[in-house]
Order: C-alpha cells, then sequence, then structure tokens
C-alpha cells in the first residue's frame, strides 16, 4: 500500500486557507494509483530511473500542482494540459 505524508508546510497553508487537508491527500492517492499523466489537479515532468528510492525506479521525486496564484502559470498549465 501506498504511504503518503503532506508537508507540515503545506498542511499548515492548507488549515490557514480554511481547507481540509484529508481529502486532497485522497486524490493525490487516487492520482498515483491511477494514470500518473491524466490528472489535472497534479503533474510530474516524467518517470525517474535514478536515483533508485528504497530499491525502485521510477519513484516520484516532486509533484507539481495547478498554480491558481499565478495568472500567466495557470494560463501555461491550460495550455499543457489541452495538448
Amino acid at each position: 500500500m501506498l504511504k503518503v505524508r503532506m508537508t507540515h508546510a503545506l498542511t499548515r497553508q492548507m488549515l490557514a486557507d480554511g481547507i481540509d487537508p484529508e481529502p486532497f491527500k485522497q486524490k493525490f492517492l487516487a492520482w498515483k494509483a491511477g494514470d500518473e499523466f491524466g490528472s489535472y489537479l497534479f503533474g510530474k515532468d516524467g518517470a525517474f530511473a535514478r536515483p533508485s528510492i528504497h530499491g525502485m525506479p521510477y519513484a516520484l521525486r516532486h509533484v507539481h500542482l495547478v498554480p491558481l496564484a499565478d495568472q500567466a502559470q495557470l494560463a501555461k498549465w491550460h495550455r499543457i494540459w489541452l495538448k
């Protein structure tokens, strides 16, 4: 079973913005269990073969989130998503 931990900074920010972090975490888990290139909410550059993590290649190093606070980046996100 996949284990996910959110950073304290992200959890604090979500709570400060009145957002319950648990549904976000569940959406992330569903994304990781399915098509990692088919989500509007989460994005990644590609699979990473190295370094392996716990002996496993192609582990996720970081995730891109929809840039809601930056209109230029949000427009770019939409252009890429619609390709």
